[in-house]
């Protein structure tokens, strides 16, 4: 199911995001903790959504993002120095 967030950004529940990303749901939670992908957000009791715009930017290149100070970031370093650079 997808809802909508601030500027309308679309919000991804757990099941939606797997569709999108190449990881299980047992390595999207060790990514969650490790703060590799960010936490979601807690919508409810039982609830956590992802936003769709950081989900997608994590499907195209899961190697380079990292999850930092409350915000998606782009590993600079990796980037540079990845193979077809």
């Amino acid at each position: 199911m997808i809802k909508k967030y601030e500027n309308n950004e679309r919000l991804l529940r757990l099941k939606d995001v797997l569709k999108l990303v190449p990881f299980s749901r047992a390595t999207w939670w060790e990514l969650v903790r490790a703060g590799k992908v960010p936490p979601g957000i807690l919508i409810g009791p039982r609830m956590r959504v992802w936003k769709l715009s950081d989900i997608h930017k994590i499907a195209a290149n899961p190697e380079l993002y990292s999850w930092k100070k409350g915000e998606l970031w782009l590993k600079r370093e990796k980037a540079m120095t990845s193979p077809g650079y």
